[in-house]
């Protein structure tokens, strides 16, 4: 009688089902020996141990370790108990469930026919009615003298029994009315109300009035809703609102209330220990939110596994993305922001960086696209921070000279970068709503959401710009190889890279190559390898590359904006003033500066190359 093993128990070994503890969990009075005792006590449970020892009744006494149910509030233990219900037969539908749930695309999938599966095939009644005064009342009408009832199912049905319904359907008001019985008795409402679970269960009809009536505007909205597209909840509700969802579904003969379910796992911390303050693990949301904002840490919760998995929630993981992903977006715009000049009216593939992105963006928004129709979540935001890394990595990093030269060029480059940064937001927009929206902003009008846009298009993705990309990058990432184990700093400009001639078919892109890898030709052989072979000339071109270098980086330091124009005072060697005379024209268009030779003076700026020291100031 107190506990769900033991009752069903006693009912196999036929033992009474009689109470012998009140409610108050003290013992009744035909309980003798301790009569008014409480159940719990530590002594009451030696004496009952030694008085079924003394008769010869006790098989064995020992302490072990189980779960035990305990109070949330004042953590003292509980008892359950076992009392009369009222039950829908819910077993007897276990067939009908697994039909419609057959239906339904679980994330994870094997939750379907497994942890959820499982529980429905092996349905037991619904135990409906709770004593408790809030809740909705059960609509059950019983007589005080025979027993007989009536399920009356709306305020029509009170009608049809001489009831005035009152406008408050709820206690004390509904408690009020009665009718006769046939048998002479009186019938009045039972005082249960039913389980809160069923509320919820019940709620995609009850919002709209569903069953009053074939017509009209709530059945229409109905139809419209139902059945849901998706729902998700932690895996715990596979019992619960997962669960009551489909009963009630089925009571009514109606499909299955829903396409998807998303079945979450459960968030621990970092080690895989459940949060507890009495543990010290306890990771503030808010905290969180305020320290990252609620994007960041959506988009950590996202990315990090897939729904079903337990998650290991790491504050660093939060910082990651805020690093690894928004802040590379937003540099990228304020990248665009500062270098753009004219801008292309309509995107250009003429550029094969160009060509490369709107591939690999097309690509991006098909897959993004099938994944969330499909509820794969994580796929898809893994998807979208791979490209945020491809985006700056490769175009934005290749281009920095495209749009420093200015030209059509320039102008090309720029539409790109402002039609790739808008779609890839209205990408980001269903994981992170507020970062979304502030870049589209920032592109588009302050007045303009990202939510109020349409969804980019699928489309065929050009496989072969891809592919040759693909291949083009991972010469490049070898030849850096090579570059580092002859210890030839990239600044220094080589005079030739050989690439296999599997790589012939790349010759339109031997131009990237040059550049990424800083050799004066490219060239096709047997392997990959390079000319170390540094003449006076290549030199002279490293030592260019690296005062340019370290000329922007000084105006960095000194606040000049790109273009904006300065005149510096350089001390120098002799040998890096006659450089900078020569190359005087590539210097003023790649650092915006003129220079004049004399003494720099103090808060010089300091820097060395190739064992010079040059000093600078403006």
């Amino acid at each position: 009688m107190y506990g769900e093993d033991d009752y069903a128990l006693g009912l196999k070994v036929g033992l009474p089902r009689i109470h012998t503890v009140a409610e108050d969990g003290k013992f009744l009075p035909f309980v003798t020996k301790w009569a008014g005792k409480f159940v719990k006590s530590e002594t009451i449970a030696k004496e009952i141990i030694a008085d079924l020892e003394s008769r010869g009744l006790l098989l064995r006494a020992e302490n072990y370790e189980h779960e035990y149910p305990f109070c949330w509030r004042c953590s003292t233990p509980l008892l359950y108990y076992a009392k009369n219900s009222w039950f829908i037969k819910m077993s007897s539908l276990s067939g009908e469930m697994q039909k419609r749930n057959a239906t339904v695309k679980w994330v994870p999938e094997h939750i379907r026919d497994g942890r959820f599966g499982e529980w429905i095939k092996n349905a037991k009644d619904w135990a409906i009615s709770r004593e408790r005064y809030w809740g909705t009342p059960l609509p059950i009408w019983q007589c005080n003298t025979c027993g007989e009832f009536d399920v009356l199912g709306s305020t029509a049905e009170i009608s049809e029994k001489g009831m005035t319904a009152p406008e408050d359907l709820h206690r004390p008001y509904v408690d009020e009315i009665s009718y006769a019985c046939s048998c002479g008795g009186s019938r009045t409402r039972v005082k249960e109300v039913a389980d809160c679970w069923f509320d919820s269960g019940a709620m995609f009809v009850a919002q709209w009035g569903y069953q009053w009536g074939s017509e009209g505007e709530a059945k229409q909205q109905f139809e419209s809703h139902y059945p849901a597209d998706y729902i998700s909840e932690a895996i715990d509700q596979t019992r619960g609102w997962f669960y009551t969802l489909l009963a009630v579904a089925t009571l009514l003969d109606l499909p299955a209330p829903y396409k998807n379910v998303v079945c979450l796992g459960h968030i621990m911390d970092a080690k895989g220990k459940k949060m507890s303050k009495s543990l010290g693990n306890v990771i503030s949301p808010w905290e969180m939110f305020t320290a990252y904002g609620a994007d960041a840490v959506r988009f950590h919760l996202y990315s990090m596994s897939q729904p079903g998995d337990t998650k290991l929630f790491d504050q660093k993981g939060v910082d990651d993305v805020v690093k690894k992903v928004f802040l590379i977006v937003w540099n990228t715009l304020e990248f665009f922001k500062l270098y753009s000049g004219p801008i292309a009216a309509e995107i250009s593939t003429a550029h094969p960086l160009d060509a490369w992105l709107v591939a690999r963006l097309q690509k991006t928004i098909n897959f993004v696209t099938e994944k969330l129709e499909s509820c794969e979540a994580t796929d898809a935001s893994r998807e979208l921070a791979a490209f945020v890394n491809d985006l700056s990595t490769w175009f934005v990093r290749r281009s920095r000279n495209r749009f420093k030269n200015g030209g059509d060029d320039a102008a090309a480059a720029a539409a790109m970068l402002r039609y790739t940064l808008t779609t890839l937001v209205k990408l980001f927009a269903p994981f992170t709503p507020m970062f979304a929206d502030a870049v589209y902003r920032e592109l588009n009008g302050q007045e303009i959401s990202v939510h109020l846009t349409d969804w980019p298009a699928t489309a065929p993705v050009n496989t072969e710009i891809l592919e040759q990309m693909e291949l083009l990058r991972a010469l490049v990432s070898g030849a850096l190889e090579l570059r580092a184990k002859v210890g030839v700093p990239i600044r220094q400009a080589l005079a030739s890279l050989t690439v296999p001639k599997t790589a012939a078919t790349l010759e339109p892109l031997f131009e990237i190559i040059k550049e990424e890898i800083n050799v004066e030709a490219v060239l096709i052989g047997d392997e990959l390898a390079l000319d170390t072979n540094i003449t006076p000339e290549l030199r002279e071109k490293g030592l260019v590359r690296e005062l340019v270098r370290n000329i922007n980086a000084i105006r960095k330091t000194r606040g000049l904006k790109p273009g904006e124009m300065t005149k510096f005072t350089m001390e120098a060697p002799q040998e890096i003033q006659e450089l900078i005379t020569r190359n005087a024209e590539e210097f003023a268009r790649a650092t915006v500066s003129s220079f004049e030779f004399g003494t720099a003076g103090e808060g010089a700026a300091e820097f060395e190359i190739d064992k010079m020291v040059c000093k600078i100031a403006a």
